[in-house]
């Protein structure tokens, strides 16, 4: 999971010492943390897709802890032969701030520097938002150019 390992320990004081002591393997100390610390999935928009991972990691440290790798989502096509074709999007599991963790929704942009220019980069926990009222939960649909229908 994430490139980690899941210990299960009994009894439940077994597992909290194992917590705050760490675990010594092969002569190597090696922290833990509990399953519940896997943090919230934060997707990143508009992401070209010669971007790497690496120049997204700064600004992602100032919003929180990314507790996994960052991965592509691909493009949804149906199509095998497109299937390799991948979105302007990226996700990764991530440990946000104590104060978004109370149910404050995380979202906004950052920019990227790379290579001499500026990228922005929005961020969002996720969930489907519409486009015309902001509300969570739906998104907007057109019927035709330039003709919103109302939201399901």
């Amino acid at each position: 999971m994430y490139g980690k390992v899941i210990f299960f320990l009994a009894p439940e004081a077994a597992a909290q010492e194992a917590v705050e002591k760490g675990l010594a393997v092969g002569g190597v100390f090696v922290p833990l943390e509990l399953l519940e610390n896997l943090g919230v999935r934060l997707v990143l928009t508009s992401v070209p897709p010669f971007l790497p991972n690496a120049a997204l990691l700064p600004a992602l440290s100032t919003l929180g802890k990314p507790v996994s790798v960052i991965s592509p989502l691909p493009l949804g096509c149906k199509d095998p032969t497109l299937h390799h074709v991948f979105s302007f999007r990226r996700q990764v599991q991530f440990l946000p701030p104590p104060v978004v963790r109370d149910g404050e929704a995380l979202e906004g942009s950052f920019l990227v520097p790379y290579q001499g220019a500026h990228y922005r980069v929005f961020y969002s926990m996720g969930e489907a938002r519409c486009y015309l009222c902001r509300s969570a939960g739906h998104v907007l649909r057109l019927a035709s150019v330039g003709a919103p229908s109302p939201p399901p």
